[in-house]
């Protein structure tokens, strides 16, 4: 979806939209690991030990655990995470 997207921005010369659908996909692909993580723990029963959860405000990653010094997507500080609790 991202590509097609990224691929039509391109095509109009809308660079800082493609710069952002970039960013979503790389967010988009961190959401799924965590997605298929999250399901295998359901189907085991496994609980999740409680863990510290922090979005990013600009692309929408999520970092479980620590907070980075900075986004690994998208490089902007680690003040624009913010801490979700769990």
């Amino acid at each position: 979806m991202y590509k097609s997207f990224m691929k039509n921005a391109r095509k109009v010369n809308i660079y800082l939209a493609e710069f952002s659908f970039n960013l979503a996909r790389n967010a988009e692909n961190i959401h799924r690991k965590l997605y298929i993580d999250y399901l295998k723990m359901l189907d085991g029963n496994i609980r999740r030990e409680k863990k510290e959860i922090y979005v990013c405000q600009i692309c929408g990653n999520v970092e479980i655990g620590k907070l980075p010094f900075s986004c690994p997507i998208c490089d902007h500080d680690k003040k624009f995470f913010k801490k979700i609790e769990s």
